[in-house]
């Protein structure tokens, strides 16, 4: 990733508190922009299909009363189908092993737990999008 290229996120949350918290967590970094928000299911997918962003930060709960997804699980397979070159990385406020697996198994580069540490957050998405040309911030490759 050149200087000049940043990294547009989504952010995909459903409590108001915590979409403000996310975007002043990532205001700050110069390689980062957040290209839009979604508050609900259904916005998500809109919002997905739009704006193309490289990363979707997915509140897992933001997809529970939305009666289109059957599953979490389902909703990662949509999302990886409707845009193979989106990572998503799930925050979630369960910390339960057999969910994070099912998430990251069903695609998603990352799963944190809420509230995740700003410095989690932002290596999270910089491994997310990064290459062996762009290796994270933190140097380590992988």
């Amino acid at each position: 990733m050149s200087e000049s290229a940043t990294i547009s996120i989504l952010i995909a949350e459903g409590t108001q508190a915590m979409r403000a918290m996310l975007r002043r967590a990532l205001a700050g970094q110069s390689d980062m922009s957040i290209v839009g928000e979604a508050a609900s299911g259904s916005e998500v997918i809109e919002a997905v299909e739009r704006l193309r962003p490289e990363v979707l930060l997915l509140d897992m709960d933001i997809v529970t009363g939305d009666a289109r997804f059957i599953s979490k699980r389902l909703v990662l397979k949509d999302l990886r189908a409707l845009l193979p070159d989106t990572k998503v990385i799930i925050l979630s406020a369960y910390g339960d092993p057999t969910v994070q697996g099912l998430a990251l198994n069903a695609g998603a580069a990352a799963y944190l737990e809420k509230p995740a540490r700003i410095a989690e957050l932002l290596a999270a998405i910089r491994a997310a999008t990064a290459t062996p040309e762009t290796p994270p911030a933190d140097g380590h490759a992988g």
